[in-house]
């Protein structure tokens, strides 16, 4: 009697939520929060700008809840296989920007080479414009342990567009003004795929490197 009167309980306490919209409360509104990215209908148009430095998730998906990963994979292309949250927020942000609209992200350089990034490369390689990747080498936080790159891209698709890749690395002693190149490689030079040979052939010869 008295679990079924605590499930009782429990199912009124939900019903009068329901009928309170108490589950809207913590709900975002875009209304209000971003009204400049609406029409007059109230429409969403895209955000010029994304930034941002995403959630990463190592060691077989440690952290995500089963039922996560099936609205993950139900909603993200990238959201199948080993699930890694912040390639989930790389294909969110191609759906908030405009045309032409543009987003930086710090990420693993990870992202370069493992196979299970293949959609997120594919989304950046093919349906956006890849303007710069900054790869730090070495870690740029004192409390991460993993190394990082920089992001910068547009969403239109690319048009011969040359793809200017930094490398920082502070052990070298380079100066940034004896290393620069003229010659950065084309984008459709690159692949989906986890970086080929000739991937890094291409970064050594198109490499900067600033101090």
């Amino acid at each position: 009697v008295k679990k079924v009167t605590a499930e009782i309980q429990k199912l009124e306490t939900e019903l009068e939520e329901i009928r309170s919209n108490k589950i809207y409360e913590n709900a975002f509104e875009w209304r209000f929060e971003f009204p400049e990215v609406l029409n007059d209908d109230g429409d969403f148009t895209g955000f010029d700008v994304v930034i941002g430095n995403p959630p990463y998730v190592f060691g077989g998906n440690e952290g995500i809840l089963k039922s996560e990963k099936i609205l993950f994979k139900q909603s993200f292309k990238s959201g199948s296989g080993k699930i890694n949250l912040f390639t989930l927020f790389i294909e969110q942000a191609f759906y908030l920007l405009k045309h032409k609209g543009k987003f930086s992200f710090i990420i693993p350089n990870t992202f370069l080479r493992v196979t299970s990034y293949h959609e997120s490369r594919k989304l950046l390689i093919e349906y956006q414009t890849i303007h710069t990747i900054y790869d730090f080498g070495d870690s740029v936080f004192d409390d991460a342990i993993t190394t990082s790159i920089v992001l910068i891209a547009e969403k239109q698709p690319p048009d011969n567009n040359k793809l200017l890749i930094i490398n920082n690395n502070v052990s070298t002693g380079t100066k940034f003004q004896d290393s620069w190149s003229t010659s950065p490689p084309p984008q459709q030079s690159f692949s989906p795929l986890p970086l080929t040979r000739k991937d890094h052939k291409l970064i050594g010869l198109f490499q900067f490197e600033f101090v």
